[in-house]
This record gives structure tokens, C-alpha cells and sequence, in this order.
């Protein structure tokens, strides 16, 4: 797959934009083979891709104040083979038009059981879930497998409604987009 940035080590990126006319129309920044070292994107935009960001290995990371805008499947996808005990902070971002999923934490045998806070962001117009937790990167319901064990925040987010977010497991009834998370999160209070 093509990436805007393809990162092999650690990543700082400020005011960094990837659009399909960059020369990506697949992953904006990918991180598949970063393993060591905390990557900080800030301040960024991603436009027309397939997806923003995308991780393939446990590493610590934080992604705020940037902007996610028509992405052809997911703004973030974070897919693990081994347990994750890495910090993960999603903060501050707003996420318009996206095909599938905001954001994708996925795992195939393995776990976040590190402290994983995504908080404070606007999620506008997804076709998917806001965040979706999902065991084996199959979009079925098994977010209980996949936060098991850590500390997971995700509150102070918009889902598109002042009732708050629709749907899944997640114990919610209110009209914006759908969360996923079993009840495995705090998620409340929301943003309105």
C-alpha cells in the first residue's frame, strides 16, 4: 500500500498535510514498522485517503489536534498481533466524512491493556462507528476481547448530536454516531 509518510523509527510530524494529491490515495501516515520510541502527530490534516493513520505495531503513540477529512475507510486504524501495553492518546481531533470507522482499534490474539484515552474529539458524518474496538479486524461485536485489562477514556467526545452517541453495546440511546465498546470504557460525560 502507498503511504504519504512511511515512517521506520519514531515520527514527530506538526502541520503535516497528505492528501490523494500528495501522491498517497491509500494511508496518509503509516506507521507498520515503527518500534520504538513515542510518535507525536499534531496539528496535521489528512484529506481523501483511504486512511489517515495507520499502526501495525504495540508503540506508544498521540495524535491530537489534527483533522480527518473524506477518508475512503478509517482516520486512525490500529491493529496489534501482541499485547499492547503502550500508551495511546487520541486527542482534540475532528473526523468529517469517513467511510468506515473514526477510529479502529483492532487486534488479532492479543489486547490493549495499556491506558488508552481518546477524548475531546468531534466526529461528524461516519458512515461506521466513532471508535470501534474490534477483535480480529472483522467488524463484529467484541470489543470485551479487545479492551481487556487496561485504562480506556473516552470521554468529552461529539458524536455528531447533542443526545450523544447511538447505538452498539455501549448502553447508549442517543442519535449521533455509533460507539462500540461493550461497556469496557467510560465514555460519558460526552460532548453536546
Amino acid at each position: 500500500a502507498a503511504a504519504g509518510i512511511d515512517a521506520d523509527g519514531k515520527l514527530d510530524a506538526q502541520n503535516v498535510t497528505v492528501s490523494s494529491n500528495t501522491g498517497s490515495s491509500d494511508t496518509g501516515i503509516d506507521l507498520s514498522y515503527t518500534t520504538s520510541g513515542k510518535s507525536i502527530i499534531e496539528a496535521s490534516t489528512f484529506e481523501d485517503l483511504n486512511d489517515g493513520i495507520s499502526v501495525n505495531e504495540e508503540i506508544p503513540l498521540q495524535v491530537s489536534n489534527s483533522t480527518f477529512t473524506n477518508m475512503g475507510d478509517e482516520g486512525i486504524e490500529i491493529n496489534i498481533a501482541t499485547t499492547n501495553s503502550e500508551e495511546i492518546t487520541i486527542q482534540d481531533n475532528n473526523f468529517d466524512t469517513i467511510a468506515q470507522n473514526a477510529i479502529l482499534l483492532s487486534e488479532s490474539t492479543a489486547n490493549y491493556d495499556g491506558a488508552v484515552t481518546i477524548v475531546r474529539n468531534n466526529f461528524e458524518s461516519i458512515t461506521g462507528f466513532a471508535i470501534l474496538a474490534d477483535d480480529n479486524n472483522d467488524d463484529a461485536d467484541d470489543a470485551e476481547d479487545t479492551l481487556a485489562g487496561g485504562s480506556y477514556n473516552f470521554e468529552g467526545n461529539y458524536y455528531g448530536a447533542r443526545s450523544g452517541p447511538s447505538g452498539g453495546d455501549a448502553g447508549v440511546d442517543g442519535t449521533g454516531s455509533e460507539l462500540d465498546l461493550d461497556g469496557q470504557a467510560t465514555f460519558a460525560p460526552f460532548s453536546a
